[in-house]
């Protein structure tokens, strides 16, 4: 685990504060002062420094050194662990850890930056033999009885020519000044860590709760648009599939009104035709008939003519002239009135069947208009086409061959007009 991931979960801690103040102090030989850290964030970078110093050295280190070492891995591990499991958990974090840090101040802790650990790992690469008289020194635990072995002196005088600085020979000159200018700079640098580690995790907390803040308005955002797009291609798709059926329905019945106009179009155009035919004939029987009519009456005029003048007196004084003349005047006034009957009945025969013929022709429109509106059923239709096409008599005075219209067909074609 990074630095980084440390402070990005303490920042989301809900006891951050208290992470970002609390003091971890580690006990260090040699000093009565111990090592404070302020803040976990500070104190698992001290933990990593250490670790990265340990590992840039290339001898071989004494067991007390290593346990210290061995004793930084371990408790970065748990530091790592309590992160993970408790910290970002929100798993009683606080008592947890307090635990923790009370296990810390058993023993001194050999510092990577401390001038007596690399005093002491380079003595027990270089002369081992002395290293147990020099760590004595330095922990300031001298065995009296193995003082008087001289190995054991050996490494006790070393740890305090290096501990006493000599200058000009004289051995009574401390180097404490330097030490504690030393002691001093660390401090202030480790000041300014725990300071700069608790600006960082005030930072990312703030950071964070900006992020989440605009975060939250961007979904809330984005759920909006989807649920309003949403709701609109619903809503077009419904139409287009509304208009889609209602085009297609338009389509097939214009199809089927089609095929009915192209199966009724040749027989509207027969009986057009057929009218205007008729109706030149009618007018020729008509004109027939009053020109019948006018011979007979200027017959009529003719023979009252010769009633004034006598000239029938005269035809009738010979019997057998008169019974000729009667004979002829009867023959030519029977025929009179047998061709004014003739042309009578031809005349209006014609003109009914001109009725008849253009009847079927608006009967043929008024199916294609019922047709359009849906108002027509089978048995409807059957009867227009009995209609149309049923055989019409010529003559008036036997039967009547117009078209028949069905019950009720005008009065649907009303109702679906309004």
């Amino acid at each position: 685990m990074t630095l980084k991931e440390i402070r990005v979960i303490i920042s989301e801690s809900i006891e951050v504060d208290h992470f970002k103040n609390i003091e971890i102090s580690i006990p260090i030989i040699n000093s009565d002062s111990p090592k404070t850290s302020k803040g976990m964030a500070s104190f698992f970078e001290f933990l990593l420094e250490q670790k990265k110093g340990y590992a840039g050295i290339p001898e071989s280190l004494p067991s007390e050194i290593q346990e210290s070492k061995n004793q930084i891995e371990i408790l970065i591990k748990k530091v790592e662990e309590f992160v993970q499991t408790k910290l970002k958990a929100n798993n009683s974090p606080i008592h947890y850890w307090d635990r923790e840090a009370r296990n810390l101040n058993r023993q001194p802790w050999f510092l990577i930056e401390m001038l007596e650990t690399r005093f002491l790992i380079n003595l027990f690469n270089a002369n081992a033999k002395y290293y147990d008289g020099a760590l004595a020194f330095v922990l300031d635990n001298i065995d009296q009885n193995r003082i008087r072995q001289r190995d054991y002196f050996i490494g006790s005088i070393l740890a305090y020519e290096f501990h006493i600085k000599d200058d000009e020979s004289k051995i009574t000159k401390r180097f404490d000044l330097e030490k504690a200018t030393l002691t001093r700079l660390r401090n202030h640098y480790d000041d300014i860590i725990s300071e700069t580690q608790l600006e960082l995790v005030s930072h990312l907390k703030s950071s964070k709760e900006v992020f989440d803040l605009h975060s939250d308005e961007i979904t809330k955002l984005k759920e909006e648009k989807e649920q309003v797009f949403s709701e609109w291609y619903t809503s077009v798709q419904n139409d287009l599939k509304t208009f889609n059926k209602e085009a297609l329905d338009q389509i097939k019945d214009l199809e089927v009104l089609y095929r009915e106009k192209l199966k009724l179009e040749a027989p509207a155009q027969y009986w057009n035709l057929r009218a205007t035919k008729l109706r030149k004939e009618g007018y020729l029987w008509l004109g027939g008939l009053i020109l019948s009519i006018l011979g007979g009456v200027g017959i009529f005029i003719y023979a009252l003519q010769l009633l004034a003048d006598g000239t029938m007196k005269e035809i009738f004084d010979d019997t057998a002239t008169a019974i000729k003349y009667s004979i002829t005047f009867i023959t030519l006034v029977s025929f009179l009135a047998f061709l004014i009957k003739t042309l009578s009945k031809m005349t209006f025969s014609t003109f009914h069947l001109v009725r008849d013929a253009e009847e079927r022709e608006q009967l043929t429109f008024v199916f294609l208009a019922m047709q359009k509106e849906k108002a027509i059923d089978p048995t409807e239709r059957h009867l227009i086409m009995q209609s149309l096409f049923s055989r019409a008599d010529t003559g008036l005075l036997k039967d009547d061959g117009s078209p028949t219209m069905p019950g009720n067909i005008f009065d649907k074609i009303v109702a679906s007009g309004k």
